[in-house]
Order: structure tokens, then C-alpha cells, then sequence
């Protein structure tokens, strides 16, 4: 009987370690498991400061309100020099006050690297152009009237001449 007594304490014990190491076991599972959910569901969310549509609002607020060096930091190139031709321009004539022109219904439909963005300012509809560059969007502005290159200049013009 005392062999029993033994037997049992001995398995008893072994066995409370072994649930204990269980238990301890299941606890890190545990925390590893809700790491990774809050992991995962951070970055589902995505990085809503660089989608087409956030970029484009931002850039239209810093646009209405003037503030055009703010603007350029959200456009290409050509943005820039648009923005740089707008800011000479007011500050040619008369000083006009920025306005809090209200954004609407900003859809953006998007095609891999390009992004168009539809939107209502002040009951007109509008459009704006976005590229994605070294994987952020930015405004890409471009002249209106399409390409406005000169003719090329390799065959001389004779301003004499008349029409044929």
C-alpha cells in the first residue's frame, strides 16, 4: 500500500507540473496569438494618409487656402511649376483671401500608378490627377489645352508667304 501512496504522489505531482507548464505554455500562445491579431488588423487598415483620396483632399485644402508650399510637398513636378506660376500670379495683383472652399462627394478611381479623383467645390464638378511615385500619390497637374509644344523649327517659315 505504501508503494501506492508513493505511485500516486509521484504521478500527482508530475502531472500538476505538467499542466502547469501547459497552462504557462498556453498563456505566451495566448499573447502571441492577440500580438498578431492587433498586428494585422493595424496594418489592414492601411496607411489612409497615402491613399489617392487623402492626398488629394489635403492637396485641395492647402490649395484653396493658399498655402502653396505645403501644396508642392503633395505634387510632381509639373505640380510644382503649376503651383510656383499660380503663387507668382497672385501675388501680382491684388491680395485675394484664401477661402475654405467645402470638398464634396471625393471619389478616385484608381489604375495601377494613376488615380483620377472626381469632386464638387462651390456646386461645379471637378477633377484632379494623381500619380504614384517611389510608392506615395501625389497631384499631377498639367497644363490645360493639352500639350502645348511649338511646331518644330526644322524647315524655315516664311511669314510672306501666302496661305496655300
Amino acid at each position: 500500500m505504501l508503494k501506492n501512496k508513493n505511485f500516486d504522489y509521484f504521478c500527482s505531482s508530475k502531472i500538476k507540473k505538467i499542466i502547469n507548464q501547459n497552462e504557462k505554455n498556453m498563456k505566451k500562445l495566448l499573447s502571441v496569438v492577440i500580438v498578431a491579431i492587433i498586428i494585422v488588423a493595424v496594418s489592414a487598415c492601411g496607411n489612409k494618409k497615402n491613399s489617392p483620396e487623402a492626398v488629394a483632399e489635403t492637396f485641395l485644402g492647402h490649395l484653396n487656402k493658399k498655402e502653396y508650399a505645403e501644396a508642392k510637398k503633395l505634387g510632381t513636378e509639373n505640380t510644382k511649376q503649376m503651383l510656383d506660376m499660380m503663387e507668382s500670379v497672385g501675388t501680382m495683383g491684388t491680395k485675394t483671401e484664401a477661402k475654405d472652399v467645402k470638398i464634396e462627394n471625393l471619389k478616385c478611381t484608381t489604375e495601377a500608378d494613376k488615380a483620377k479623383c472626381t469632386y464638387k467645390a462651390e456646386g461645379k464638378d471637378e477633377t484632379i490627377e494623381l500619380v504614384k511615385q517611389d510608392g506615395n500619390w501625389l497631384v499631377d497637374m498639367k497644363k490645360e489645352g493639352g500639350d502645348q509644344t511649338p511646331p518644330p523649327t526644322d524647315q524655315p517659315v516664311d511669314s510672306t508667304a501666302a496661305p496655300k
